[in-house]
């Protein structure tokens, strides 16, 4: 079977799984972490000082992101993890764009976002509504128009892999140390 006659399957793998785990996904109780947070948002919208009234010892950004998303979209826990996915696939869509710059197929990206389509609503509630994965959002827009400003807005397209040596007799000799892949201090160099 050709490697493309896979990419509709992994788009119909994430369609099942987001059919399937959304709805159990909104539905799973909050984690403490997510109250606790809300609280702090709670706090920062009523005129309080965060690391006065609530402890905390994070950085404001994750309080300021769930004060927004309450403002916004209400203090029901269903809104929360709405939000908390599209949080998660807009982070998945910007990494996806980058993965295909380098080089991947079309359908090692439609896989990628069916594993994380098969991963995210079906972990524990511990995992949802946190503030790494939703930090990695404007972490990941922020290197990306870095790289945009270094590079010009110029298209970077990986180089082809150069043919490695595969002879068995090359591959002794380098990793003996003979051959022309010994680097400082006898580490084999790539």
């Amino acid at each position: 079977m050709a490697p493309l006659a896979f990419r509709p399957l992994g788009w119909l793998v994430t369609a099942v799984a987001l059919i399937g785990g959304v709805p159990i996904f909104l539905s799973m109780p909050p984690w403490c972490d997510v109250t606790l947070y809300q609280m702090a948002a709670r706090n920062v919208l009523n005129g309080g000082v965060h690391y006065r009234d609530i402890f905390d010892t994070n950085l404001p950004g994750f309080v300021w992101a769930m004060a927004v998303a309450k403002m916004v979209f209400g203090w029901n826990y269903e809104a929360l993890r709405a939000v908390d996915l599209l949080v998660i696939g807009s982070s998945v869509a910007l990494l996806c764009g980058w993965v295909r710059r380098c080089g991947a197929t079309s359908y090692a990206v439609a896989w990628l976002v069916a594993a994380v389509a098969l991963y995210y609503p079906f972990t524990t509630e511990f995992s949802h509504i946190q503030r790494d994965p939703w930090m990695l959002l404007p972490a990941a827009l922020a290197a990306r128009l870095r790289l945009r400003r270094v590079t010009g807005s110029v298209e970077v397209r990986p180089t082809p892999p150069s043919p490695s040596p595969r002879s068995p007799a090359l591959s002794a000799e380098l990793l003996a140390g003979r051959g022309k892949g010994r680097g400082r201090k006898g580490n084999l160099t790539p």
